[in-house]
């Protein structure tokens, strides 16, 4: 537990990051579960938001440029509900996914285990420190859905470069994240996808009260909108870490959808610079 907190200029008191995190890890509600990445809940509620569909389906566009048959990581793999998908649009035989909760890796392992003769493997991994489950292994593909853009700045730190450790030569990594969010643009915006499906809508009515509970928690840190990264900061973790953008697309409400930067999150595909 850090006594304290840097993020973006702020100093967060030890008192409110813990009533941070206490708030949204002690929730099974619909929303907390997308605030954190690896809560041991299943993402389905969200993946069936038409925004959500959307934006997998801006993401898959970038695999176009990947290897086929080559080997996958998944960072966050979670309940492994992307998994198939993913193993699916990179044609791979083997896949490998990273993610904190062991409940959400269980689950996964069940959805993705034993099908298609595919080398598959599911690690509980703190993406935050170093990867040696994977023994130095690299990967062809290295993919992140929704992910990095929730952790703190510090964790991003010691992320890139364990991507750029174990990708391939020739590989690619395919990330999107989420940038520049606020509590109460989340709040208004899974409202709106809300109303354009049945389930979601109930599911997020009878979550209300915990989801506003932690959502007032999160901005008393100030953590909400200094968790998600700017340009700025993306940018200079990619050239410091020896990586390059090949290819980028706006996602989550782009107001241009030729520039990538213009939405509320990022589809990118990297290189090992030159």
């Amino acid at each position: 537990m850090p006594t304290r907190v840097e993020t973006s200029g702020r100093q967060i008191p030890p008192e409110n990051w813990d009533r941070y995190m206490s708030s949204l890890r002690g929730s099974r509600r619909t929303l907390t579960r997308i605030l954190v990445p690896g809560t041991d809940t299943s993402y389905d509620t969200f993946t069936a938001m038409p925004l959500y569909k959307e934006t997998w389906q801006i993401t898959k566009q970038l695999f176009n440029g990947t290897q086929p048959g080559g080997s996958v990581l998944d960072l966050g793999c979670g309940d492994g509900h992307l998994a198939l998908s993913v193993i699916q649009a990179t044609d791979t035989t083997r896949f490998v996914g990273l993610d904190i909760s062991e409940a959400g890796l269980a689950t996964a392992r069940a959805r993705v285990l034993g099908r298609n003769n595919l080398d598959v493997q599911f690690y509980q991994q703190d993406l935050a420190q170093p990867w040696t489950c994977l023994d130095g292994q690299q990967f062809d593909t290295i993919f992140s859905s929704n992910v990095l853009g929730w952790l703190p700045p510090q964790a991003r730190q010691a992320i890139f470069p364990q991507i750029a450790k174990h990708l391939a030569p020739e590989g690619q990594a395919i990330l999107q994240i989420r940038t520049g969010w606020k509590p109460d643009t989340i709040k208004a915006h899974v409202v709106d996808e809300a109303k354009s499906n049945l389930r979601v809508c109930l599911a997020t009515l009878f979550a209300s009260k915990q989801d506003v509970d932690a959502m007032n928690a999160l901005s008393q840190t100030g953590l909400s909108d200094a968790c998600t990264p700017d340009r700025e900061e993306l940018e200079a973790l990619i050239r410091n870490n020896g990586l390059k953008i090949v290819d980028a697309k706006p996602t989550f409400w782009p107001k241009n959808e030729d520039d990538p930067w213009s939405g509320k999150g990022i589809a990118m595909r990297l290189s090992l610079a030159d």
